[in-house]
């Protein structure tokens, strides 16, 4: 059950680092002059919806929002977005975010999104869900890897309705749910003995014809095993 457990606890959490490691990677090399869409988007092809690392970001509306602050510019983002990968903890990583603010400017989706992810590695679910609504009060989108680590976050913490409530706002909010989404959303059903809604929620993916891996069916498997279930 361990090697279950590590399994996947990881799996939100890997994709959220190899994107900061992609957006830092390009402060070493060079951002290209064009990126494809596909360099702009996030895995699976989700996430990004076009928005390009370092530009002002195009899903936030702060100045609709009477707000005094303004767009980051890209250089700028870029050492910020370094400065919180290498971080040493979450506390860290949201005085960052305090500094982008106080420097007058609104840290975009790759901020925070880097930040939350050190919420969740280090348990602070409730940390992850205080910066996913103030982003959004901040005229920012969460995407799917963000929402994806959000789950995950609940999920170790045991808040398996706090993990479906998040599942279900992915779609809500216009955005498709991934094979990490359900992973975690399952994985939150095993730490909570919820057998059904783990059983429900692999029959779900086959009928989204999401393809399930080694992890869903452990953690639904893990689910089985702790519900007492006869499936």
């Amino acid at each position: 059950m361990v090697r279950t457990g590590t399994a996947r606890t990881t799996s939100a959490a890997a994709s959220a680092d190899e994107r900061e490691t992609e957006l830092s990677g390009w402060k070493v090399v060079g951002a290209p002059k064009k990126k494809s869409s596909k360099q702009s988007k996030g895995q699976n092809g989700q996430g990004r919806q076009g928005l390009k690392y370092g530009d002002c970001n195009a899903n936030q509306t702060h100045k609709a929002r009477g707000s005094s602050l303004g767009c980051i510019p890209k250089k700028k983002a870029l050492w910020h977005m370094k400065r919180i990968k290498n971080a040493r903890s979450w506390k860290d990583g949201v005085a960052i975010l305090g500094e982008i603010e106080q420097n007058g400017f609104i840290p975009d989706v790759f901020h925070y999104s880097a930040v939350i992810s050190k919420c969740a590695k280090e348990g602070q679910w409730q940390e992850a869900l205080k910066l996913k609504k103030k982003m959004v009060g901040q005229g920012a989108k969460p995407d799917v890897v963000v929402y994806n680590t959000l789950i995950g976050a609940c999920a170790r913490g045991g808040e398996s309705d706090k993990a479906f409530k998040l599942l279900r706002e992915i779609e809500a909010v216009g955005l498709k749910p991934d094979v990490i989404s359900f992973n975690s959303a399952i994985s939150a059903c095993e730490k909570s003995a919820r057998t059904d809604d783990a059983l429900s929620l692999l029959v779900e993916m086959k009928k989204r014809r999401i393809e399930p891996d080694a992890v869903t069916y452990s953690a639904a498997i893990s689910a089985c095993e702790k519900g007492g279930s006869e499936y």
